[in-house]
């Protein structure tokens, strides 16, 4: 073995090391804040070289001290070539310009990819979102959930969506809820299939099955399965009812352990407590009906006043709007049986039929205001009003819009798709003799389009004995309308996106300035 012999200059170099606090290589005078100054134009500081073999390696380099720094040459398992430091329990690769590059802003990010760039794990792990330390949003393989507190009881409970403060807060393991908004389905623990969409919507509900949409719908519902509430406050106090389904601001409102009721209407069946299989289709329809059964009233103030009346059917705005205790009658029509209070058996199909018998029972009248003679009598009969002159069709009909007189109101399932498929024409019908030109459409064609549509009915071409077609323009009005609304969001999108590739340009041509400015520098 041969002997190191110290020359001057080494031992002039430890007697530098005792004297100063910096050491400078390649340099005279080290920066005063470093312990080492390394100075080169050309020459750069090469670390040591390590193959690691894992982030948690630690037996390449045994029991590395925390702030070791290395330069891995290894790609395997979770770490590729790169420095890398030990911070106490493993090697954290130092970031890049390009880890930088890939980080998501806080303020937000620009030119990014959809295919490829996503805020979440790539292991199968949890998202989780925090607010104030406090749970604010979840997404696990089956559950999606947002808001302060939102589903933070979870244990078993999967498919459920939530979205609101303490919205399924106290869920465990209900499955396949939906709550949306504030205190939605909030003690729930294991209901299931419920959906609550708003504020307050089936808070203390712990059944199965029910749907609440509108604000403090379904609220105080504890134990009733299968109900159905949209609109606010509908349903309001059921506690215990089963199958209602109530669609309207406050209708089925008060009812508490009733089942098996339809409200369909703003206030309809409002007070109605513990009446069963009532069915009130319109507004105010069975509004004050307390325990009355098995009553049907459609349209606006039908059965409005029946309290514990039964088997009453009322069709038509107004139609047994003054009932009472009056059971089994029939009103069909505007102002039918109006004023009946506690009549029973008494048939009324036309508008204002029998509109003044109040008290008679077994009264039977047909016809636009046919009456009885005695409002007060019995077992009568009419058919047709005092007006009439012959039995047959006198005037052309006309055709109501009210929506009072309407049901089962759906938006038009044709819109601009089809109107783009009618062939607009313009002819001279052949019974013409002046030859004057009409423009619209050919019975045929506007049939053959309609049968390829997502039209549910042909009502719109009618087809005589002959053979010969009619159209209901009439009927083409809503497709119009719908196509023009349909176009309107269209180019509202445009504009939105025209907006903002402009502000995309003027950032780009930004940035170039001041690239421009860097270069003239």
């Amino acid at each position: 073995m041969k002997s190191l012999a110290l020359t001057p200059t080494v031992i002039l170099l430890f007697c530098t090391l005792n004297i100063f606090s910096q050491v400078g290589i390649n340099t005279t005078s080290p920066d005063p804040s470093s312990m080492l100054d390394v100075t080169s134009t050309n020459r750069g500081v090469l670390v040591p070289r390590i193959s690691l073999l894992s982030t948690t390696d630690n037996t390449t380099i045994a029991a590395p001290v925390t702030s070791l720094l290395i330069y891995n040459t290894a790609t395997v398992l979770d770490v590729t070539p790169g420095y890398y430091y030990w911070n106490g329990t493993e090697w954290s690769k130092l970031a890049t310009i390009k880890t930088v590059d890939n980080a998501w802003s806080i303020l937000g990010n620009s030119d990014t990819d959809d295919t490829i760039n996503f805020i979440g794990t790539t292991d199968d792990k949890n998202v989780v979102f925090k607010r104030n330390n406090v749970l604010a949003g979840i997404l696990d393989t089956n559950n999606t959930a947002f808001g302060v507190n939102s589903f933070s009881s979870n244990t078993s409970g999967d498919n459920n969506v939530s979205i609101g403060s303490n919205s399924l807060t106290s869920n465990t393991s209900g499955r396949e809820n939906i709550a949306i908004g504030y205190n939605s389905l909030r003690d729930n623990l294991t209901g299931s299939s419920n959906t609550a969409v708003g504020f307050n919507v089936l808070v203390v509900n712990t059944a199965s099955s029910n749907t609440g949409i509108g604000s403090s719908s379904l609220v105080n519902n504890t134990t009733g399965s299968g109900n159905t509430a949209v609109g606010s406050l509908s349903l309001n106090q059921n506690t215990s009812g089963a199958s209602n389904t109530s669609i309207g601001l406050q209708s089925l409102t008060k009812n508490t352990i009733g089942s098996y009721n339809t409200a369909s209407g703003v206030f309809a069946l409002f007070d109605n407590i513990t009446g069963s299989n009532n069915t009130a289709s319109g507004y105010e329809s069975l509004s004050f009906n307390t325990t009355g059964y098995n009553n049907t009233a459609t349209g606006v103030n039908s059965l409005r006043v029946n309290t514990t009346a039964y088997n009453n059917t009322a069709t038509g705005y107004n139609t047994l709007a003054s009932n009472l205790t009056g059971s089994s009658n029939t009103a069909s029509g505007t102002n039918a049986l109006f004023l009946n209070t506690s009549g029973n058996n008494n048939t009324g199909i036309g508008y204002r039929a029998l509109d003044n018998v109040t008290t008679g029972s077994n009264n039977t009248a047909i016809g636009y205001l046919s009456s009885v003679p005695d409002p007060t009598a019995s077992n009568q009969v009419r058919i047709g009003g005092t007006a009439v002159t012959y039995a047959g069709v006198q005037v052309a009909w006309t055709v109501t819009s009210d929506r009072r007189w309407k049901n089962t109101i759906e938006d038009s399932d044709l819109g601009l798709d089809f109107i783009n498929q009618l062939r607009p024409v313009s002819y001279v019908r052949n019974n013409n003799k002046s030859n004057k030109v009409e423009y619209g459409f050919i019975a045929q064609e506007l049939k053959e389009t309609l049968k390829n549509s997502s039209s549910k009915t042909n009502g719109i071409i009618s087809e005589d004995s002959e053979g010969m077609l009619s159209v209901r323009y009439n009927d083409l009005f809503s497709p119009i309308v719908k196509a023009i609304q349909e176009q309107t969001e269209e180019i509202e999108i445009l504009k939105q996106e025209n907006k903002a590739l402009k502000s995309k340009q003027e950032a780009m041509e930004k940035e170039i300035k001041e690239i421009k400015k860097l270069l003239l520098r």
